[in-house]
């Protein structure tokens, strides 16, 4: 379960009289916006034994490696 909270918090909207809104869209986490950051940086390898991979394995490893390095940022984060 991912508990990193949102990339981009909003504040509640509170209307004239009081009530508080939210239209339940809180967007994506912060994990998911630095994997998505990290992402940019491995559009390209050029190891040879990346490039003999299929399109797929390819896709799947830069995802792993992704989340991984998001893992590492908020772990570091949160020092």
């Amino acid at each position: 379960m991912d508990k990193s909270g949102p990339a981009f918090p909003r504040s509640r909207m509170v209307d004239e009289n009081g009530y508080e809104s939210d239209d339940g869209a809180s967007g994506m986490t912060l994990r998911q916006w630095y994997a998505g950051q990290a992402l940019k940086a491995l559009e390209d390898p050029k190891d040879e034994w990346f490039q003999k991979l299929s399109p797929q394995d390819q896709a799947d490893l830069r995802s792993i490696w992704s989340f991984q390095q998001a893992d590492s940022m908020l772990k570091e984060g949160a020092k």
